[in-house]
């Protein structure tokens, strides 16, 4: 099985939060009490729409950087799926004309397999490099999404910080609100990463819980 270069340090970036936060014994908890499902709506509808902002920005990214290069590799394609539909066409015309004869359709019909023939070879050659490059945008999406979620956190759209009450977050040490800035920051470029497809589950997820909360409640 293939590691994953960036596990280990993730791992060891957890521990060594988990060990700070047992070190300095002052860290104050949030109390996230209050929260309502309301509060939960409106801060996941925003995030939403920055996230199809950002999905809308990684699209024009990748058709500008991904797209000419597909577009290539599909020229041979393209052209050979041209000329099976002229060959088809052609044979079709030679069936209905009345003066049709046998060898002519013969003849028709042996143009529209060898351009068929080409058509299969020119889509084999093709297809591992498409695999590559679908590959390729895969990973390139993936981080232009992260990147611009995480700028989105970094300048103030942020998913803890709205849910933090302002006489807790007061008693915080200095190193604990760095970490908390950081942590909503890491978290919230994920959430936006993932998509406003993603969000929309989170969102109801959490409706349906809190509705059946309060049915058990009474």
């Amino acid at each position: 099985m293939q590691r994953r270069p960036y596990f280990v340090p993730l791992v060891i970036g957890i521990i060594g939060a988990v060990v700070s936060a047992i070190w300095h014994a002052s860290f104050a908890s949030i109390e996230l009490d209050e929260v309502t499902p309301e509060q939960v709506g409106q801060l996941f509808l925003s995030l939403i729409f920055v996230a199809l902002v950002i999905e809308r920005a990684t699209e024009v990214y990748l058709n500008t950087s991904i797209q000419p290069e597909k577009e290539l590799l599909l020229t041979e394609v393209k052209a050979l799926q041209m000329q099976v539909r002229t060959a088809r066409e052609a044979l079709n015309i030679e069936r209905m004309a009345a003066s049709s004869n046998a060898a002519m359709i013969s003849d028709r019909e042996q143009s529209l397999d060898v351009a068929i023939h080409q058509l299969n070879s020119a889509k084999s050659t093709a297809a591992p490099s498409l695999h590559k490059l679908s590959n390729k945008a895969q990973k390139e999406a993936a981080i232009v999404t992260m990147l611009l979620g995480i700028i989105a956190a970094i300048v103030g759209i942020r998913t803890l910080n709205p849910f933090v009450p302002d006489e807790g977050f007061a008693a915080f040490t200095n190193v604990q609100k760095s970490l908390v800035a950081g942590v909503d920051v890491l978290l919230t470029g994920a959430l936006l990463a993932g998509g406003a497809d993603a969000l929309h589950q989170i969102v109801r997820r959490f409706i349906k819980f809190a509705g059946d909360a309060e049915e058990q409640l009474g």
